[in-house]
């Protein structure tokens, strides 16, 4: 799911066809408080897709191949 076309990148969230309210995200980030969403670990886990947005959303970036 993605807020649309956009022409090189767009944000959105990876959901599972099973259970569309699961998406795949970060687990756990530190320093929340001033927006320095910095990975605590490179870890994934699933959450409900209305968990606190940096965890859920990720940005995708149209890369051209030849």
């Amino acid at each position: 799911m993605g807020e649309g076309s956009h022409p090189l990148s767009t944000v959105g969230q990876l959901q599972l066809a099973a259970n569309p309210s699961l998406c795949v995200a970060r687990d756990g980030y530190r320093d929340q408080s001033d927006h320095n969403y910095a990975p605590s670990h490179n870890t994934f886990t699933l959450r409900l897709c209305s968990a606190f947005p940096p965890l859920v959303h990720y940005e995708f970036e149209l890369i051209g191949a030849r």
